[in-house]
């Protein structure tokens, strides 16, 4: 694992969670959408009253669903994708046990780290500045599941694909042209 300065990680942390945000959202909004096209497409014939009851008690369900998506998603993502979501392998970001630094994380460990990450979320997102304002830049699902996030070592082939300037890992070649606000201002 590549050893990189606070900051650094932090900012592709930032990224890769508003990424994975975006996709539980869109997940949710596909949902949404697949429901009433059922409801209007299978029972359009059925009285108004039954319509509209059955289109008032959807907002429950829409809460329940939202955190059951939620929870798959992260759950299944670093399972699945040994310490990574689809955000974190965008930017080439692991999560690390640190008890055993070589392994992925545990299922304790992943169902501890998105706790944290449910709790930051349903406090108005407000415990997310955490990692902002400590000393460390770790936030609640590091603490609560005792993981890190690092950097992956970028294997020689995936670097002829990107630009890494400053040891900073980028998204592709053509957002590599955009200018820097550092160097214009």
């Amino acid at each position: 694992m590549e050893k990189r300065r606070p900051n650094q990680i932090l900012r592709s942390r930032t990224y890769a969670f508003t990424i994975d945000l975006f996709l539980i959202l869109t997940i949710e909004k596909i949902f949404t959408l697949g429901y009433f096209n059922f409801i209007n497409t299978y029972f359009n014939l059925l009285p108004h009253e039954i319509l509209n009851r059955i289109n008032t008690n959807f907002a429950g369900m829409n809460v329940l669903c939202s955190v059951i998506i939620f929870w798959s998603y992260f759950l299944s993502s670093y399972y699945l994708g040994k310490g990574q979501t689809i955000g974190k392998m965008l930017f080439n970001i692991n999560v690390k046990s640190k008890k055993f630094p070589h392994n992925p994380p545990n299922i304790l460990e992943i169902f501890l780290r998105t706790c944290g990450y449910f709790f930051c979320y349903i406090t108005g997102s407000l415990l997310f500045i955490l990692p902002f304002v400590t000393k460390n830049k770790k936030g609640l699902p590091d603490w609560l599941s005792s993981t890190e996030s690092c950097y992956k070592n970028v294997p020689a082939i995936v670097k002829e694909f990107y630009i890494i300037d400053d040891n900073i890992p980028t998204l592709p070649l053509v957002f590599n042209n955009m200018p820097d606000r550092k160097k214009s201002a």
